[in-house]
């Protein structure tokens, strides 16, 4: 009977030890109780020919290309550091891409379940890492990196019809701006859509969409919903060389308050400075998050490490 009881009692420490054996053996990103959170970043937030209810001067825009300099989105619970500290890949990814056409995939594995709902995004101009991405070439990132070093690029091409008798031909004029990254958001925080950042469960994989929308560039007020226009670029361009082709040194030249219209104003309510002011402002304000939601651009020069 002693044996008996001494055998028994011996099983569930047998069993213990087995289990503690077993949980040191399983490599961290495979552990059952580990999630995990993905984010696929495009620049496809809105669509390529903005709707004609949308654009309401008249004129039809296509975004030919917008390429992204992308760094890495970051994750975190800024109230508790081990919350999401992943466990697997997650190192930042230095992608040029071509958002129109491709995107750039960037998994945390290993994450402890919980909520992450401190979710953000880095641009950057391209440094000795970067790699050009989908529809991206090698010449991105030299015209991303060269003069003031650049996130984005964006090209796009606006027609008007003819209005006989007034016109009798169409007007087609070409886009092409830059966006430097020392007066232009490279940085975006508080992404959340319903959820506020991303909520990581067992064995499961956090899936979100975080993507820019070009339109914003051309919205005739700091909003989502606002209405969009060309006339003021096109009037940019006449001011400047009057060559066709709307560049970010004639917007720069225009002052905010001939853009026409009364909603052209600074985020902080003003309408001093340029419209290429305005039109670097709007990017703070062009990321979609999920279903919904979006990233809040930070102001050039104030982020943190």
């Amino acid at each position: 009977m002693p044996r008996s009881l001494h055998a028994r009692g011996c099983v569930p420490l047998v069993g213990a030890c087995l289990a503690v054996l077993v949980a040191a053996c399983v490599p961290a990103d495979e552990a059952l109780p580990l999630g995990a959170a993905q984010f696929t970043i495009t620049g496809r937030g809105s669509p390529r020919t903005f709707p004609d209810d949308r654009v309401v001067d008249g004129w039809s825009i296509h975004v030919d290309r917008f390429v992204l300099s992308f760094r890495t989105m970051t994750i975190v619970n800024l109230k508790d550091s081990n919350q999401c500290a992943y466990r697997g890949r997650g190192a930042k990814t230095n992608v040029v891409f071509e958002g129109t056409l491709g995107t750039v995939v960037q998994a945390f594995n290993g994450l402890k379940p919980g909520d992450c709902p401190d979710v953000g995004m880095r641009l950057g101009p391209p440094d000795d890492e970067s790699v050009p991405g989908e529809g991206a070439t090698a010449a991105d990132l030299v015209a991303l990196a060269n003069g003031t070093p650049s996130h984005a690029l964006l090209e796009a091409t606006a027609v008007r019809k003819a209005q006989p008798p007034f016109t009798t031909e169409d007007e087609t004029m070409h886009v092409s701006l830059r966006f430097d990254s020392v007066r232009t958001a490279s940085s975006f925080g508080g992404c959340r859509d319903a959820i506020r950042g991303a909520r990581i469960r067992p064995g499961a994989r956090y899936g979100v969409f975080v993507a820019v929308a070009a339109e914003a560039f051309f919205r005739d007020a700091i909003s989502s919903n606002a209405q969009l226009r060309f006339d003021p670029f096109a009037d940019a361009d006449r001011r400047g060389n009057d060559d066709g082709i709307v560049t970010m040194d004639e917007l720069d030249d225009l002052p905010l308050f001939a853009a026409g219209g009364p909603f052209y104003m600074l985020p902080n309510g003003s309408r001093s400075g340029s419209f290429g002011d305005y039109v670097r402002a709007q990017f703070m304000f062009a990321v979609n998050y999920g279903e919904g939601g979006l990233c809040n651009g930070i102001v050039p020069g104030t982020e943190e490490p």
